[in-house]
């Protein structure tokens, strides 16, 4: 095949690679002694490339068909988080999809999600996303936002539309879904879905 002759073809061929890839990660590590497996497949997820200031960067988003498993979704903002007060009061469920985005402060020392699955601390000093790890945040501009999808063993953590990733195997177990902050936050928007099964 002369590839001189059909340049538009190729490039179409590349294009279709690049925009249409989707990853599945994989969970080994521990998880419950009854459990009759050790390891899991994650949420499948969007792979594209964006274009910044260092180069191209890889850009993870959970795929759009998630929306299809909600059950029951919840909506807030915008308010503003007060300490001691839990936005996500009486919403249960194990298997979420969690989003929240809200105003970056660098004083704000931190703001904590808590899953039936595990927690996860935005912290504003450096800014940062803690779970089992640590990563920092890039390209910070007014604004932080998060998404958390939780499954019975299981946490992936989505940062500024997909900057960041964090999947992991989670063994917390109990904990009722909160929101809490040390000083008062600006929420824009929260959203939380419960998976149905």
């Amino acid at each position: 095949m002369d590839m001189t002759k059909k340049p538009f073809k190729l490039i179409m061929l590349i294009s279709a690679a690049v925009f249409f890839c989707c990853s599945l990660a994989w969970g080994a590590g521990p998880t419950e002694e009854q459990r009759p497996f050790s390891q899991q497949m994650g949420f499948p997820v969007d792979l594209t490339l964006k274009k910044t200031e260092d180069g191209y960067k890889l850009i993870h988003r959970p795929v759009k068909e998630i929306e299809k498993l909600w059950k029951q979704t919840y909506e807030f903002g915008p308010a503003v988080l007060e300490p001691g007060k839990n936005l996500f009061e009486g919403i249960e469920g194990t298997a979420m999809d969690i989003e929240i985005e809200f105003e970056y402060d660098p004083f704000v020392y931190f703001l904590n999600i808590n899953t039936p699955n595990g927690a996860v601390q935005c912290t504003g000093i450096e800014p940062a996303v803690k779970a089992l790890g640590q990563i920092q945040f890039a390209d910070i501009g007014k604004t932080m936002k998060l998404r958390i999808l939780t499954d019975t063993d299981s946490m992936e953590i989505f940062g500024n539309d997909g900057g960041i990733y964090m999947p992991f195997i989670s063994k917390a177990r109990g904990s009722k879904l909160s929101l809490d902050v040390h000083l008062p936050v600006k929420l824009i928007r929260a959203r939380v879905s419960v998976i149905g099964r």
